[in-house]
C-alpha cells in the first residue's frame, strides 16, 4: 500500500506534490499543539505542611522563630521624698523645750522683801532656761543643716539658718522684756528700803 501511494504521489504534478507536504506539514503541527495543550491527569503534589500545619503539641518546629522579647530596662527606683526643712528644723526646736514665762513681778512698791527674792530667783531660772533653749536651737539648726547642705538647694539651707536666726531671737527678746520688768520693780522696792539721802545738809 505505501508503494502505491508512492507510485501515485509521484505520479502527480510537482506543485500538487508541494501543497500536499504543506499540508502534511500543518497537520503535524496541529496533533503537536493539541498534544501539549492538553491537561495532564496527574495531581499537583501539595505539601502536606501548607494545608495542615503542625502545632506544637505535635512536636514540630515552625519554619519561622517567635522574636525575641527584649528586656525591658528597668525602671530607676524613684528617691525617697526629702522633708521639708524648715519642718524638720520646727519640729527640732520644739524639742529643744522653751520655757514658760514666769508670772508677772510683783509690785515694788508694795512687794515684801520675801516676794521680791522669789521673783528674782524665778527670773534668774527663767533666764538660764531662755540661755539653754537658745543653744539647743542653734545645735538642731547646725545639724539639719550639716545633714542636708550637701544635697539641697542654697535657698532650703538660708531658710534653716533664717527661721533658726528668728527663733533664737525672739526667746533673746521676750527674756530681756521679761528681766527688764522684774529690774525695774527691784529698783523700785530697793529704793524704797533705802531712800534717797540728800549729799547737802538740812537747813538750820
Amino acid at each position: 500500500m505505501l508503494a502505491a501511494l508512492v507510485t501515485f504521489a509521484l505520479r502527480l504534478p510537482r506543485t500538487l506534490r508541494v501543497v500536499l507536504g504543506l499540508l502534511g506539514v500543518g497537520l503535524l503541527a496541529w496533533g503537536v499543539t493539541l498534544q501539549l495543550l492538553a491537561p495532564s491527569n496527574s495531581s499537583p503534589v501539595v505539601s502536606s505542611t501548607a494545608t495542615s500545619p503542625v502545632g506544637p503539641e505535635r512536636g514540630a518546629s515552625t519554619t519561622s522563630a517567635a522574636p525575641a522579647t527584649l528586656a525591658t530596662p528597668a525602671t530607676p527606683a524613684a528617691p525617697a521624698p526629702r522633708p521639708d526643712l524648715t519642718l524638720l528644723a520646727s519640729s527640732a526646736f520644739s524639742d529643744c523645750g522653751k520655757p514658760a514665762d514666769p508670772a508677772a513681778p510683783p509690785d515694788g512698791t508694795s512687794a515684801s522683801k520675801a516676794q521680791m527674792l522669789a521673783a528674782q530667783q524665778q527670773m534668774k531660772a527663767y533666764d538660764a532656761g531662755v540661755t539653754a533653749y537658745t543653744k539647743c536651737v542653734d545645735a538642731a539648726a547646725e545639724h539639719i543643716v550639716a545633714q542636708y547642705q550637701s544635697f539641697v538647694p542654697g535657698s532650703e539651707i538660708n531658710a534653716v539658718r533664717s527661721l533658726d536666726m528668728k527663733v533664737h531671737n525672739a526667746a533673746v527678746d521676750q527674756d530681756t522684756l521679761l528681766v527688764g520688768r522684774f529690774n525695774q520693780q527691784l529698783r523700785i522696792f530697793l529704793a524704797k528700803q533705802h531712800p534717797y539721802k540728800s549729799p547737802l545738809p538740812p537747813a538750820p
